[in-house]
């Protein structure tokens, strides 16, 4: 007997597995040591073609074959440069001898041919087999390199032929004698085949729809034949969200029997379980969400905030990965979700580090877009700041965009810097904000274009979007950004909406040609409130015009923020006193509030978070006596800092010696507090 419900799943899939003879006859004799030559097996093929079904029945049978293996899907891992190398840390762990490694959605992954190819298997163990998997075959530096060419077999999944079609039916306990008809209607297509048994399975026809769009047509029909109305609330809920694990469908839907909605949800088709929680297929995903939004728009924005809630309550927790949970809350914005998707095409682009022999290319596109000089710059910068620049490839080689992120102040403050308008006028731009603290940097979006485009629209762009997103989502000690634009008036309404605003200070020139700069204060609205603000106005709240999402944020340096926790402390009883308290705005203080909250609620907060700190002081001993003066002055105060000493039986200069020790440390505490915010 199956022990729990995920292992009833598991071998109800692989009792429903049928096809792909051929690539399961190959990879088992690899397995086996008979293929000998082959040491990357590259999957590809369209959407719903089965290649995470494959990939997942490969890993089953290398097991119960006694070989271990990892399965790896680009959509868990978080926009980091060493996500895949963490990731794969436990295949290091195994004894020595054969495992298999395989890699899903690798058009998920950032620079996946280059980082695989360059960096991550030339470091394997020989006897590791590795399997990869995505919507594109391997690029073309793959099939021509000498020595890659030698050990890569690639293999295209097509649709199943009649006969499969008739042992999916039949798996399915299905009338194998309705396959002709079933695939007349879904060609053998994987992910149609498995709707149309859901809607078999749930008493419906297979006769064809009106739609000439198959997948949709059998989506509409298979949403009519679900369960209860609490089972599609299950499925329109996971249509919002990126990743759905079980607390998360249950603060979605209101419902009692989450855990069983989730156990239903696990077992669909076009659901996908991965490591950290369910997925649905991109195309029913988008279908289901597109059908909601046009049904309903007001369900969509209750759901939106509902998981936009949950997602900031799990963040403020420190529950997980932040990077995944910031993902995760990007992707209840449209319109960043699908800049984070890569374009399409036979051999997709792609972000890379600059390369050997990439300096050339850029600098001519800088040149024919803005000129020799900015040419000039462009050419300093590559060679002495190579690591700031990510690179746009078609067909895994060409130039086809790039972005050059600098970092201010530089890092390396040794380092050659050329005479830059536009470092300058970011400098001058700066200094009009509030100043740069301990750990914390601007950067500066130096160069950002399209070969072809330059900075209009494009799929390009689309890219260069998803990776400013990424910075400004995971970059930490990231203070301000700021986004230079030739052409500001066709960026305007897109940078407002964005909640960045034009800094007329940071405005420069490199010859006739002018540039604006739109930045954006990451310390008075940090990245969760920023998304959380983004997915309002999309979903109807507040439109491009809003202010910005925290109206009373303060950005203070060191000597105004202890000067605030010491007044607060003064104030600590007296709520109209706090009410004027700069830390209010703090983002110490928004962490704990949320970025919206009133103002009497933020004063509560600010009570409670100076209490806290306060309460630090007694986890040492040594630290007791300066708790209690604290305690005595301000948390439940004497009429005077006199009659407390006497209450402590302490002369006056040693009470007031030991107060200030202990606001200095409430002031570390706190100020440590702000800045890791």
């Amino acid at each position: 007997m199956v022990g729990t419900v995920g292992e009833r799943v598991a071998a109800a899939r692989r009792r429903a597995f049928v096809g792909r003879a051929a690539e399961l006859a190959f990879v088992d004799a690899w397995l086996a040591d008979a293929e000998p030559d082959v040491a990357v097996l590259a999957v590809h093929g369209p959407a719903g073609i089965g290649k995470s079904t494959l990939l997942r029945h490969l890993a089953d049978r290398a097991v119960a074959a006694g070989v271990p293996a990892l399965v790896v899907d680009g959509r868990d891992l978080p926009p980091l440069p060493d996500a895949l190398t963490t990731a794969l840390a436990p295949l290091h762990e195994l004894p020595p001898g054969p495992a298999l490694l395989l890699l899903d959605t690798l058009e998920a992954i950032p620079d996946a041919d280059a980082l695989l190819g360059d960096h991550v298997l030339p470091a394997l163990p020989a006897e590791v087999r590795v399997v990869v998997a995505g919507q594109h075959p391997p690029a073309t530096r793959w099939r021509t390199d000498p020595g890659w060419s030698e050990v890569l077999r690639v293999v295209r999944l097509d649709a199943f032929t009649a006969a499969e079609c008739r042992d999916f039916l039949a798996a399915r306990r299905l009338d194998p004698a309705a396959a002709p008809e079933v695939y007349a209607i879904t060609h053998g297509h994987p992910l149609a085949l498995a709707l149309l048994a859901e809607v078999l399975r749930a008493g419906g026809s297979a006769a064809p729809g009106p739609s000439p769009d198959v997948v949709r047509d059998l989506l509409d029909r298979l949403l009519v034949a679900v369960p209860t109305p609490a089972h599609r609330a299950a499925l329109e809920a996971a249509a919002q969200v990126r990743v759905l694990d079980e607390p998360l469908l249950g603060a979605l839907v209101d419902a009692e029997d989450a855990a069983d909605l989730f156990a239903w949800l696990r077992g669909l088709p076009f659901v996908e379980a991965t490591r950290t929680g369910l997925t649905l297929h991109d195309l029913v995903r988008d279908a289901v969400a597109a059908d909601l939004r046009w049904r309903d728009p007001a369900r969509v924005r209750a759901l939106r905030e509902r998981a936009r809630v949950a997602l900031l309550a799990r963040l403020d927790a420190g529950d997980g990965d932040p990077a995944q949970a910031l993902l995760d809350l990007m992707a209840l914005h449209d319109d960043l979700r699908q800049a984070m998707r890569l374009p399409g095409g036979e051999e997709p682009s792609t972000l890379t580090p600059l390369r050997d022999g990439d300096a050339e290319a850029v600098v001519a596109v800088v040149g024919r877009h803005e000129g020799d000089r900015s040419a000039e710059i462009a050419r300093h910068l590559l060679a002495d700041r190579p690591h700031a620049w990510v690179v746009v490839r078609e067909a895994g080689e060409r130039v086809a965009g790039f972005l050059c992120a600098l970092r201010l102040p530089d890092q390396d403050p040794t380092a050659a810097t050329p005479d830059d308008p536009a470092v300058v006028a970011a400098e001058r731009g700066l200094a009009a904000l509030p100043p740069l603290r301990e750990g914390e940097h601007a950067v500066l979006f130096r160069f950002w274009m399209s070969a072809e485009s330059y900075q209009s629209a494009s799929p390009a762009q689309a890219l260069l979007a998803a990776q400013l997103a990424r910075t400004f989502l995971t970059a930490p000690g990231l203070a301000v950004s700021l986004l230079p634009c030739a052409d500001p008036d066709e960026w305007a309404d897109f940078l407002r909406y964005a909640d960045h605003r034009r800094l007329p200070e940071a405005g420069f020139a490199v010859g006739e040609r002018p540039y604006a700069v739109y930045a954006h204060d990451w310390r008075a609205v940090p990245p969760a409130a920023w998304l959380g603000a983004l997915a309002r106005r999309e979903l109807g709240g507040p439109g491009p015009a809003a202010e910005p999402a925290t109206s009373e944020a303060a950005v203070l340096g060191r000597e105004d923020f202890a000067a605030a926790v010491k007044d607060g402390l003064r104030g600590l009883t007296r709520p109209a006193r706090l009410a004027t308290n700069p830390l209010l705005g703090s983002r110490v203080v928004a962490e704990a509030s949320g970025p919206d909250a009133p103002r009497a609620e933020r004063v509560a907060v600010l009570q409670r978070v100076l209490r806290e700190a306060a309460a630090t002081l007694r986890q040492s001993p040594a630290d007791e006596r300066l708790y209690r003066v604290l305690h005595r002055a301000y948390l439940a105060p004497a009429p005077t800092l006199e009659r407390a000493a006497e209450a402590l039986d302490l002369p006056s200069s040693t009470f007031r010696r030991y107060l200030a020790a202990a606001v200095a440390r409430v002031v570390e505490a706190l100020w440590e507090r702000e800045l890791r915010a």
